[in-house]
């Protein structure tokens, strides 16, 4: 054998050699992916539908792999059941009511089993123990809830199209909101007057604490009032005083209406005067009687006055008025 040749055969020989490591190397690693190699507990999980789960799927609890899914089959109640392979180490962390759902790696990748919840007073879970299932939203459920979405939208979009055009317009409550500048100024009247009112209101409520601060001086009179009893009693004495003036009154106010009821009849000398025609011509006719006699008085007076018999009477009279007022005078300066 030639030295050629027996570097061929030793490069062939390595060759082998590493493509059997690599080899191994692979079976290794996929293998403790898949944990063909490691100690597994097996559970089984009851589901409705399967989702398009496969065996070789993932298990995941909390965000953590945890296993694969080993068999996908029906149950006699044509229910699916899951059997997952579950390593040791997690399988401690499963407890009775444990629950699974399928989900997927991702929006739309591979299916998985997802392992959730529990609570450790309920206890670890058995191996081949029924886990119960979740049935969870698929991807076709999703698309049309969101396809029968798109359609509101559509409807609710041509609708609002319809109210935006009215508005523009200005049809509508809205539209003249929107649109009428006296409408606008009818608002800003109107927010106006509120927020007067509202400062009104709080000028009030000031007004209030301070009336609420009154009650708790003590110099003040509604605080003795209510805490000073000879305050309370004189109080007490001016309503009584002010309840029997009232009486008073209310009497006084008795007998000017049964006065004024007297003045409607025509049966009391008053009434009579009021209410008779025939008294008030006969006082008219007195009153003109007197009134001629008057002036027939005072032209006889006059006439009197210059009668040379009299005159001399009539003269002293007017000489001693003149003194008395002079006199008068005097003493006054």
């Amino acid at each position: 054998m030639t030295m050629r040749e027996n570097t061929r055969h030793l490069l062939l020989g390595i060759f082998v050699a590493v493509g059997a490591g690599l080899f191994i190397l692979a079976v290794l690693t996929v293998g403790s992916r898949q944990q063909s190699f490691a100690r597994t507990v097996r559970i089984r999980v009851l589901f409705d539908d399967a989702q398009g789960l496969q065996p070789g799927n993932n298990v995941w609890l909390s965000g953590v792999k945890i296993g694969t899914v080993k068999r996908v089959s029906l149950d006699e109640n044509n229910r699916v059941e899951v059997l997952l392979s579950i390593g040791r180490d997690p399988f401690s962390h499963i407890y009775r009511d444990t629950r699974g759902k399928i989900g997927t790696d991702g929006f739309i990748g591979n299916r998985i089993v997802i392992l959730y919840g529990g609570t450790k007073t309920t206890g670890r879970v058995a191996e081949m123990a029924v886990l119960t299932g979740e049935q969870t939203v698929r991807t076709e459920d999703m698309l049309a809830t969101l396809q029968a979405n798109n359609k509101n939208l559509l409807v609710i979009t041509g609708e609002l199209k319809v109210i935006a055009q009215k508005i523009n317009t200005g049809r509508g409550t809205l539209g003249v909101l929107l649109n009428d500048e006296r409408m606008a100024g009818q608002l800003r009247r109107t927010v106006g007057g509120l927020h007067s009112a509202a400062e009104r209101a709080e000028e009030l409520t000031e007004k209030l604490d301070v009336f609420a601060g009154s009650l708790n001086d003590s110099a003040g009179l509604v605080h003795r009032a209510f805490t000073d009893t000879l305050v309370f009693q004189q109080l007490q004495e001016t309503l009584e005083g002010l309840r029997t003036a009232s009486g008073r009154v209310a009497e006084a106010a008795a007998d000017i209406r049964q006065g004024t009821e007297g003045l409607k009849s025509d049966r009391t000398p008053a009434g009579v005067l009021l209410h008779s025609e025939e008294v008030a011509d006969d006082l008219r006719v007195t009153m003109e009687h007197l009134r001629t006699s008057s002036q027939k008085l005072d032209e006889d007076l006059e006439a009197l006055q210059h009668n040379f018999l009299l005159r001399g009477f009539f003269r002293k009279r007017e000489k001693a008025r003149k003194d008395s007022m002079a006199k008068s005078a005097g003493r006054l300066r």
